[in-house]
């Protein structure tokens, strides 16, 4: 109940969100508040179909620890050429046939940085996408703004942004986030495409 991988498959409109299921069920099972299920789920959800619309398949890997959700997917994809400019509200490289069923409206990443208490992406052209997201399943951040928190061996940085200890109001992103710039100690960063 605490870990679980799902695998992805690209292309495949007719399962895609199974894996953003699984994580709301398991989620809720565990008496999660509703906010943070809701926040989590957007995130998986918008992470699951990049996958399904951009890559060849992917996986997403969700931990949930005291306090917190961490999910990871990952993707065999193509690789963002230009993490900053995919991060942009409305910019999409999806392909027509995701767009005639409604997907690649570019909103995606900024989707999910929003629903987001920390967030970081890693990605090249030709080596697919890692991205990495942890909610936080109370009010308030547990580390300070400038602080890090571990995932997977990977030190995430929390945003200097004043805002970013704010109390959360229902229908606001999470409090703390990372700076839109690759996380540190990746090679360059990335993600698939909104």
């Amino acid at each position: 109940m605490n870990a679980f991988t799902y695998i992805i498959a690209g292309g495949d409109y007719i399962r895609a969100g199974a894996a953003s299921r699984r994580l709301k069920e398991r989620l809720e099972a565990a008496g999660a508040a509703p906010d943070s299920v809701r926040r989590a789920v957007i995130a998986a959800c918008e992470a699951e179909m990049n996958v399904v619309v951009h890559a060849r398949g992917g996986r997403m890997e969700a931990r949930l620890a005291p306090g917190r959700i961490d999910v990871e997917v990952a993707d065999a994809g193509p690789g963002i050429a230009d993490v900053p400019l995919a991060m942009q509200e409305g910019y999409s490289t999806a392909p027509p046939e995701a767009r005639a069923l409604g997907f690649g409206a570019g909103m995606g990443l900024p989707s999910i940085r929003r629903a987001a208490d920390a967030f970081a992406i890693d990605s090249a052209p030709g080596r697919g996408t890692r991205l990495r997201f942890t909610v936080y399943l109370g009010a308030r951040c547990p580390a300070a703004a400038g602080e890090g928190v571990r995932f997977r061996g990977t030190r995430i940085m929390l945003s200097q942004r004043r805002e970013s200890m704010a109390p959360r109001r229902p229908g606001q992103g999470g409090p703390c986030r990372l700076p839109s710039g690759p996380p540190r100690g990746s090679a360059g960063s990335d993600a698939p495409g909104g």
